[in-house]
């Protein structure tokens, strides 16, 4: 049983480890949204939404014109 304690402590000492990186990740995340651009919302994620502004909510989650940035949908460039 002694070397399952020494295992367990590993473990412990790697996850600490682990978190402690994380922790000093510095996250970057770009959209190529900006302000006045139009996006698709909605249920079907078929109208059209000017975007009147960007930011984050409580969580830590991008929101656009208040909800979150995962119900939106970037319009298709029609110059391909």
């Amino acid at each position: 049983m002694g070397s399952r304690n020494v295992h367990q402590t590993d473990k412990k000492l790697l996850h600490g480890n682990l978190m402690k990186s994380f922790q000093e990740f510095n996250e970057s995340i770009m959209i190529p949204i900006n302000i006045g651009d139009v996006i698709l919302g909605g249920k079907f994620k078929n109208k059209k939404i000017v975007v009147k502004e960007i930011g984050r909510n409580e969580k830590g989650d991008i929101t656009i014109n208040g909800r979150p940035l995962l119900k939106f949908r970037i319009m298709p460039n029609e110059n391909v």
